[in-house]
């Protein structure tokens, strides 16, 4: 649940790793990389470096290219690739059972969404970190005894009780954190979702993935004000996510679009099964 530091936070979130696998690949002569290696450190020319296709070609064709770049930078490079596609898109395709979808004319309001840098790098860093989920113990006083309390920050009531538990001044993170797991499940498990949790008991029998089952409407209107909390907090100003917050509680259901797409068309690549280890 690490909190971004403020409206530059895109450079300082990539490592020299991530921009020398850009730099080497899109260098068309090695003599080149030391070149590029010192534009991207420029955000202007970051943004433009990541659009470029070559970029999931090779992320495509490397089966170790997990172990070369962060989660982040891999999915700031495929959410940018799932942009390209809604924008050539009539509409976008909304699942309505495990195997059945529909067509919905929404693109022009996904579209909307994918054309703002902030929005696209919020939800490349919101996908990195289920990458590697955590289970917290805090001890709490209850009735004159010292309980000790067990939280996974996959579990949507167990962040809701969390939150329930600080202070106001430190809920930020958590507000966030119990948005974010509304829209990840949504979007990347909709299967999930829409058989009541079936399909994760029938993957892992005992494992509930999100905690209580709830129904996509109630997760759609939970995690947009969980967001809308989130954006109102002070912390959301200082660290420059205020306007991000504000702009995905209002197009929560669309924000879940570009993530079904991710997970439909890229994460079923065999070497690109993140997530597996949830369900």
């Amino acid at each position: 649940m690490e909190a971004f530091e403020g409206e530059c936070y895109m450079t300082q979130t990539y490592g020299e790793q991530d921009l020398r696998f850009i730099a080497t690949t899109l260098a068309e002569k090695s003599d080149q990389v030391p070149v590029l290696l010192s534009q991207l450190r420029r955000p202007e020319f970051l943004e433009v470096a990541l659009e470029d296709a070559r970029l999931v070609e090779r992320i495509r064709t490397d089966p170790d290219i997990t172990l070369k770049i962060s989660p982040r930078l891999l999915f700031a490079i495929l959410l940018r690739q799932v942009a390209r596609d809604v924008r050539h898109a009539r509409y976008t395709l909304e699942r309505v059972g495990l195997r059945e979808s529909v067509p919905i004319f929404d693109t022009p309001r996904v579209n909307q969404l994918l054309d703002d840098e902030e929005v696209l790098d919020y939800l490349a860093a919101m996908l990195a970190s289920f990458v590697r989920t955590e289970t917290y113990v805090v001890h709490v006083w209850h009735r004159g005894r010292l309980q000790r309390l067990r939280f996974s920050d996959l579990n949507m009531d167990d962040m809701v009780r969390l939150a329930q538990l600080v202070e106001e001044p430190y809920r930020f993170p958590l507000l966030r954190r119990i948005a974010d797991i509304a829209l990840f499940l949504t979007g990347v498990f909709p299967g999930y979702v829409l058989s009541r949790g079936g399909y994760a008991r029938t993957v892992r029998p005992g494992r509930a993935l999100g905690g209580e089952w709830r129904s996509l409407e109630e997760y759609e209107q939970q995690g947009a004000t969980f967001y809308r909390l989130a954006a109102e907090h002070r912390d959301a100003a200082e660290s420059g996510l205020r306007r991000v917050l504000e702009r995905l509680s209002e197009d929560f259901p669309a924000a879940r679009k570009p993530l079904s797409l991710l997970a439909d068309r890229y994460l079923r690549w065999q070497h690109l099964r993140l997530f597996w280890h949830l369900q």
